[in-house]
């Protein structure tokens, strides 16, 4: 059953309307990573730039596609519509792919206490990495990256960090040498500015 043209006409401007929303969340996402150099990112909870940029992107090309299915075509036009709007829901599983990368944020703890830095840690195919940021509202700027071969430390609560003055040192395992505990023994593995304490666990 076919559509009435105005109702065609209405669902065509409302994805319209939705497509230019989500270009303007992808161009505030890019200007903020080129303002910083691409040492900042949105960061709410777990959610950051690039899971925002996915699920955008998955509703662009959801609605492309569904858009491309509401536009009338002739019948010899149908030899590029059907590839287009299989393109456009097949790159859908990409971004849902990327979505779907396991990257995990964890508050950076000193004995008990929140440091003010988070650590997101992303799995990958052979090894994991992870960067520190330091958050501010929605942005959080990165403030170091730490690689580590042999899984999810930070996440696992297998690091120490102290503080020392001015100085946060942090020891974590970044390679699988060295197996056992961790400790504070010797140079540490990391050393970033600290800050104020805050959300002390009694």
């Amino acid at each position: 059953m076919s559509l009435p043209f105005w109702v065609r006409r209405a669902l065509l401007v409302v994805i319209a309307v939705f497509l230019g929303c989500t270009a303007l969340i992808l161009l505030a996402l890019a200007l903020i990573d080129m303002r910083s150099g691409g040492r900042q990112k949105v960061l709410i909870g777990s959610i950051d730039s690039d899971s925002i940029a996915a699920v955008t992107m998955m509703v662009a090309f959801g609605l492309i596609g569904v858009a491309l299915c509401l536009i009338p075509v002739p019948r010899t036009g149908l030899l590029l519509m059907v590839p287009a709007r299989f393109l456009a829901f097949a790159a859908i599983w990409p971004a849902l792919w990327a979505f779907s990368a396991d990257a995990i944020v964890t508050p950076l703890l000193s004995d008990g206490c929140e440091t003010g830095y988070v650590v997101e840690e992303q799995r990958g195919l052979f090894d994991t990495s992870g960067t520190i940021y330091e958050p501010n509202g929605l942005l959080a700027a990165t403030v170091a990256r730490t690689g580590h071969a042999d899984g999810l430390r930070f996440a696992h609560g297998e690091y120490i960090a102290e503080r020392n003055g001015h100085s946060l040192d942090i020891w974590y395992r970044d390679t699988y040498s060295n197996p056992g505990p961790i400790t504070d023994i010797g140079e540490p593995t990391l050393t970033i500015p600290a800050l104020p304490a805050r959300n002390c666990a009694t």
